[in-house]
C-alpha cells in the first residue's frame, strides 16, 4: 500500500510539472495551438479541471485493476525471472484470468 501511494504521488507530481512546462491548456504556453486562443481563462480552467478529473479516475482505476490482478502479475514476473522471455502463447496462458477493475467503465458528465 505504501509503495502504491508513493508511486501515485510521484506520477501526480510529474504530471503537474508537465502541465506547466508543455501542455497548452493545463497552465502552459499555447505553442501547440495555431492562432489566438478562442476561449477565456475560465474556460481553460474548466477544461483543465475536467481533464485532471478524467486522468485521476483513470489512474485510480488502473491501480485497482493491477491490485485485482496481483496474483497474475506475480505469476508472470516469476515466469519472466525463470525464463527471461515469454512468447505470446505463454503470456496468453498466464494472463487467462485477468479481470477489469470492479469500478466499472469510465463515464463523463456529457454522457
Amino acid at each position: 500500500m505504501l509503495v502504491t501511494l508513493a508511486a501515485k504521488a510521484c506520477i501526480r507530481r510529474r504530471f503537474r510539472s508537465y502541465d506547466r512546462e508543455r501542455a497548452p491548456l493545463l497552465g502552459g504556453q499555447q505553442e501547440f495551438l495555431p492562432g489566438p486562443r478562442q476561449f477565456s481563462e475560465a474556460t481553460a480552467e474548466r477544461i483543465d479541471a475536467g481533464v485532471r478529473e478524467i486522468l485521476d479516475r483513470t489512474f485510480d482505476r488502473s491501480l485497482a485493476t493491477l491490485a485485482d490482478n496481483r496474483e497474475t502479475l506475480d505469476r508472470c514476473a516469476a515466469e519472466l525471472l525463470g525464463r527471461e522471455t515469454l512468447d505470446e502463447a505463454a503470456l496468453k496462458q498466464l494472463t487467462e484470468g485477468l479481470r477489469a477493475s470492479e469500478q466499472g467503465p469510465e463515464t463523463t458528465a456529457a454522457e
